[in-house]
């Protein structure tokens, strides 16, 4: 039941950002190459269309969708390795926002293309650092000891 329920859940933020990305991003970006590719385009330029009069927030359309990916990669990562080790699950949910985090880090050296957000970095770090509470809470509260979790 506890993996369903986190692949559920990070299946609808996966989505969620990937929404985000298709109604309210430029057209210019990759993805949209991808949605050409799969001759999505058509419905996807309808859907942009409707939500056409709804104007969101900066951050919303340019940073949050990074951190629901986050959340989401850290959800299912959680949902396969439950019974691992509290250490090995950190670990293994580190993986997707550090890399994320680096990258735009890399992006003020020029190292590679995209434009630097400090925003992008909470919003992938931010998840990270709930989910890290969060194991060390469950631990306290259900009285579990490091090894068993």
């Amino acid at each position: 039941m506890r993996t369903v329920v986190e692949g559920l859940v990070g299946m609808f933020l996966l989505v969620l950002g990937g929404g985000i990305y298709l109604l309210f991003r430029p057209q210019n970006i990759l993805m949209f190459k991808l949605v050409e590719a799969l001759g999505l385009s058509p419905d996807v330029d309808r859907w942009r269309e409707m939500a056409g009069n709804v104007s969101l927030p900066d951050f919303v359309v340019y940073c949050l969708p990074n951190g629901l990916w986050a959340a989401a990669y850290i959800m299912v990562i959680d949902g396969w390795l439950y019974r691992q080790t509290k250490r090995c699950r950190l670990l293994a949910a580190a993986v997707i926002p550090l890399v994320g985090a680096t990258a735009e880090v890399m992006q003020t050296a020029g190292w590679i293309p995209g434009t630097f957000d400090y925003g992008d970095i909470a919003c992938m770090l931010v998840p990270l650092f709930a989910y890290a509470i969060f194991l060390e809470s469950y631990r306290v509260v259900t009285n579990i000891s490091d090894d068993a979790t």
